[in-house]
């Protein structure tokens, strides 16, 4: 009885909760809309306008010298004396440290006169060559004496006009002289082998005597580069070892600005390739590279204080390898070729009297590059939706264009002339809902 009881309850239990189910769950019915309304919205329009005069691109940079250069030492010995510190200028050819050369000094002592010593030796073996030279001469008289000697006994003995005793001493000293001969000219073989040896010993203790020469200048640590000492390493009294660096210069006869241009930026400074004003490209530097930029002129601009400083460059390069993976940005570089030759922005009195005459490395900088387009079409900001849409009032009627955005300048953007057109009404008001072809009209109190 209790089970039946259960079931009962259950199934009343279920019953009552599909119809509350039912009862609660229906979508209420809404109004429709008529579609077909003639219902307008009020909106608010300005003028797109021509734009020729193309724009600037600014961007932000950090200038660096182009290059650093490290200055070791090719000798090892204590330093003497130290004459720049980090920061100080300096000229290519200027004394920076000087090392103790009295080790190299006595080197060249010692072979100046092992120098000395070979060419006496040589004079002597030269003397030796003359007398040898002369003695051979007798000799050969000799032997000739002796040879007529010989042959007029023989032909006595053939006439038995001598005995073969006296022809026999005759031939013995024959051979005695020619023997004296032989003796003679090896001996000059071998003065003239000594005098080769010699002289090839002079020309290795030459070598090593202008080795020693050229250590006790190398004693002396000249900069090799003009420009601006950026680290020095060593103090007076440190013993420094061959290939150790001494110092690094920054070397100013040019200085590179490092900025990051957005993909769009960089889109538009490679449209310019077919300027007239580009900086030429050296034949030696010249390469077939598929990535490159136009050497776009540019003005690197600095304000120090009050006052605003610029220099003229050029767009030389990309930097590293491609795209900066972390900012999505294009890095490149920007050459400013006379970093000494500045000038002021705004020129007056005052500003003359300022001692600044070069860019320095580590200026935080603005890069203004001037380009060079088509006509453009210039709107205010406000009229570009998301997705690069404007919306145009024509007719009476709001139409979605889709634009490509050029340039965007404070609360001004310019974009290319299709599908949107100097003079066209571009809505700048913001719309709840948006749809091809509504009707739209001018709000009478917007200008208000």
């Amino acid at each position: 009885m209790n089970r039946w009881l259960a079931v009962i309850i259950s199934v009343l239990m279920v019953g009552g909760g599909v119809a509350g189910l039912m009862k609660l769950g229906v979508k209420p019915e809404v109004e429709a809309k008529d579609e077909s309304s003639d219902e307008v919205t009020l909106v608010k329009t300005e003028p797109a306008i021509e734009w020729t005069e193309g724009f600037d691109l600014v961007v932000d940079g950090e200038a660096s010298s182009r290059r650093v250069v490290s200055i070791g030492t090719e000798v090892e010995g204590k330093i003497l004396r130290r004459l720049k510190r980090s920061g100080n200028f300096v000229r290519e050819g200027d004394l920076l440290y000087e090392v103790d050369s009295s080790r190299y000094a006595l080197d060249v002592r010692r072979l100046d006169a092992q120098l000395r010593q070979a060419d006496a030796e040589l004079c002597a073996i030269d003397v030796e060559i003359k007398n040898t030279e002369a003695l051979l001469e007798l000799a050969e008289k000799d032997a000739a004496i002796q040879s007529r000697q010989v042959m007029r006994l023989t032909d006595l003995r053939a006439q038995q006009a001598t005995d073969d005793v006296t022809l026999e001493a005759a031939q013995v000293r024959e051979l005695t002289a020619q023997n004296t001969v032989q003796t003679l000219r090896n001996s000059i073989a071998s003065f003239r082998q000594q005098e080769k040896t010699k002289t090839a010993a002079k020309d290795l203790v030459q070598a090593q005597l202008e080795r020693a020469e050229l250590d006790v200048e190398r004693c002396q640590i000249k900069a090799t580069v003009t420009g601006r000492i950026a680290d020095d390493l060593v103090e007076e009294g440190d013993f420094v070892k061959q290939g150790q660096i001494l110092v690094r210069i920054s070397d100013n006869s040019q200085m590179e600005v490092k900025c990051f241009l957005k993909p769009d930026e960089a889109l538009a400074i490679l449209t310019q390739s077919g300027r007239e004003d580009l900086e030429p490209i050296h034949e030696e530097v010249r390469v077939d590279d598929p990535v490159s930029f136009p050497r776009v002129p540019c003005v690197v601009s600095f304000e120090f204080g009050e006052y605003v400083f610029e220099w003229d460059g050029f767009i030389d390069r990309l930097e590293g390898t491609g795209i900066d993976r972390e900012t999505r940005t294009v890095p490149c570089r920007v050459v400013v070729p006379q970093p000494n030759q500045l000038r002021l922005s705004e020129s007056d009195d005052s500003k003359s009297k300022i001692e600044f005459k070069s860019l320095l490395s580590g200026m935080f900088v603005k890069v203004t590059m001037p380009m060079k387009t088509g006509p453009l079409v210039e709107l205010p900001l406000s009229a570009i939706r998301q997705g690069s849409q404007v919306w145009v009032r024509e007719d009476d009627e709001l139409l979605v264009h889709r634009v490509k955005v050029v340039h965007v300048n404070g609360d001004r953007a310019r974009i290319e002339e299709d599908p949107v057109a100097a003079g066209d009404r571009v809505v700048v008001s913001p719309l709840v809902s948006v749809k091809n072809n509504m009707k739209v009209a001018e709000d009478p109190g917007a200008g208000e």
